[in-house]
């Protein structure tokens, strides 16, 4: 998932959630939203997450941490995979796709 990336992310940088807020120009309090997975972060933010944490926006998508090779996290991070998508595709074409990204798990 990706707020537990980020978590560990930021924890291998050696940041505290304010470091990387004040890094990111967003408030701790939104960092910590973003890694309990409280708030999606908005893809105006990813770079600046990405640069952040020097890794790259993909990293952060694609992070696979311990034990998420198990056949139910696998469709997980594939349904994750997809909202992200339409996530994008809702943010550059305008396409309505609340409803699909908001699918159950």
């Amino acid at each position: 998932m990706v707020a537990d990336t980020i978590r560990h992310m930021r924890k291998k940088a050696g940041l505290t959630q304010g470091d990387l807020a004040e890094l990111c120009g967003v408030t701790g309090a939104t960092i910590s939203r973003w890694e309990t997975g409280k708030t999606p972060i908005p893809l105006d933010k990813v770079g600046d997450l990405a640069d952040a944490l020097n890794v790259s926006a993909h990293d952060i998508r694609e992070f696979r941490g311990a034990g998420d090779d198990t056949a139910g996290n696998y469709v997980n991070s594939r349904l994750d995979a997809f909202r992200w998508l339409m996530m994008i595709a809702q943010s550059e074409l305008g396409i309505e796709a609340r409803a699909l990204a908001a699918a159950p798990r």
